[in-house]
């Protein structure tokens, strides 16, 4: 609140005056009267929001939004306009980013918090929104966007920017709290205007169970496969399909690219319109043939460069869990033809210590071990 200087000056000095005139006694009253002169000067002088420039417009709706997250600071559960609804924004087991910014967007734009429209995560939120983000600092009142991660328990998360490079959010066990964008422990993915929130036009997005299987849609199922693709929003997804070889997927209704892969298969890539949510089966034309390789391994004494050994027992497995067992021959070698991959070898002969090791085979080529004594 401010007040003019000089007519606070001049006041001090007029009631001084009178003190001077009335006797000491009247100390007191006199600094009373400075008090309430002082207090009518702030409202006098002090603009009512009706005669302000800025006042006299309406409310924007990024500072409606950002106003009614700020109100929520520090609490766990609604209040306020939230109050009645019996909102709660953290309980014993989760926290609910998603719920407190559908709120606050129902709340701001008028509408009764009944009708409120949310989505289960925030990730989700996300892929609704995903065809308007916006990209660098989110001003006030703007929706901001956190990718997917342990932390978050992969649904990802969301809050209401402040225009000041910080989050209005629910991040933990204290509720809502405000934090820097830089203090979400996941990258941000963008943000969208609060207009946009409601007015997006987005779609609602469906869940694919797919099911991999080895030879055909009905042959047995395929755990380990990796599962890559787009919804036919662009939105990309990679997972690997679980012990009973399928994988779930959110994503925008439409066309979908797929693509899945497998050590021993030969790749498999398609598109598919997927309109509902639902189960679809994949499946691996014919294993992938594997090439096999030849290593011709030298067995030395001392070092890769000392003498050959002959006579040495060579085992161990290729990369398929294929045995072999064979002894150098007169030139100190032996040879192996195994499947490319990470091999176990064990070399022994009397008078010497037995060496085992692992190694990668990938090529047709030569190798040298050697033995201590």
């Amino acid at each position: 609140m401010k007040i003019r200087a000089a007519t606070i000056i001049f006041l001090i000095c007029v009631v001084l005056a009178g003190i001077c005139l009335a006797g000491c006694d009247s100390v007191d009253d006199a600094i009373d009267e400075v008090k309430d002169k002082i207090d009518e000067i702030s409202e006098d002088e002090t603009p009512s929001p009706s005669a302000s420039p800025e006042s006299t417009a309406a409310v924007s709706l990024a500072d409606r939004v950002y106003e009614l997250a700020y109100g929520q600071l520090n609490q766990t559960r609604g209040v306020g306009a939230f109050a009645d609804a019996g909102l709660v924004w953290v309980d014993e087991s989760y926290t609910y980013c998603d719920r407190f910014v559908s709120a606050v967007m129902t709340v701001a734009l008028g509408r009764p918090l009944a009708d409120r429209e949310g989505f289960l995560t925030a990730i989700e939120d996300y892929e609704a929104h995903r065809h308007l983000i916006n990209q660098g600092d989110p001003p006030k009142g703007a929706i901001v966007y956190y990718d997917r991660k342990p932390i978050n328990s992969n649904c990802g998360h969301v809050g209401i920017s402040d225009g000041e490079r910080n989050l209005i959010s629910v991040v933990d066990h204290r509720g809502v709290l405000r934090a820097s964008l830089d203090a979400m422990a996941a990258p941000q993915l963008g943000w969208i205007h609060p207009e946009q929130y409601y007015s997006s036009g987005a779609v609602e997005l469906l869940t694919l169970t797919l099911y991999v299987h080895d030879g055909s849609a009905s042959g047995p199922v395929v755990s380990g496969a990796q599962v890559t693709g787009q919804d036919a929003s662009g939105s990309s997804f990679s997972q690997i399909t679980n012990s009973n070889g399928y994988v779930t997927i959110t994503g925008t209704p439409g066309d979908w690219q797929f693509s899945i892969s497998q050590s021993g298969y030969q790749a498999n890539t398609w598109s598919q319109g997927i309109t509902a949510t639902g189960t679809k089966h994949a499946f691996f034309l014919n294993p992938e043939p594997v090439s096999g390789v030849t290593l011709i391994l030298y067995v030395h004494d001392g070092s890769a460069s000392g003498p050959v050994v002959s006579g040495a027992q060579v085992t161990g497995q290729d990369a398929s869990g294929n045995s072999f067992n064979q002894i150098t021959d007169s030139s100190g070698y032996v040879t192996i033809t195994g499947t490319p991959g990470t091999w176990q070898f064990s070399i022994s002969q009397s008078d010497y210590q037995t060496n085992t090791w692992s190694q990668g085979i990938t090529a047709t080529g030569t190798k040298h071990a050697y033995l201590f004594r």
